[in-house]
């Protein structure tokens, strides 16, 4: 029941994203993601770094694509954004 939303929203993103180049931003990125997620590997995630000027940050939870649905996960994320926001700022 709380998949749905996810789900719809992936698809919306998937169907109505277009790409656009645009000169990299002034402030740092954190990429996360799943390590077995079939959507987003590892090397998509850190083409992320190309888009901005200032540090980059990429990680991967031990999971798929729905990782963040876990309170795991969520803590997860938590701590990264935590950490980055140190590294990053």
């Amino acid at each position: 029941k709380r998949m749905l939303p996810i789900l719809r929203a992936d698809l919306a993103v998937n169907e109505n994203h277009h790409v656009v180049e645009q000169a990299p931003i002034d402030t740092g990125i954190l990429a996360l993601g799943g390590s077995e997620d079939p959507h987003v590997t590892r090397t998509e995630l850190e083409l992320w770094r190309k888009r901005t000027k200032r540090g980059f940050e990429c990680a991967q939870y031990q999971g798929g694509h729905f990782y963040l649905s876990s309170v795991k996960g969520q803590r997860w994320v938590i701590k990264q954004i935590i950490t980055a926001l140190d590294k990053l700022s």
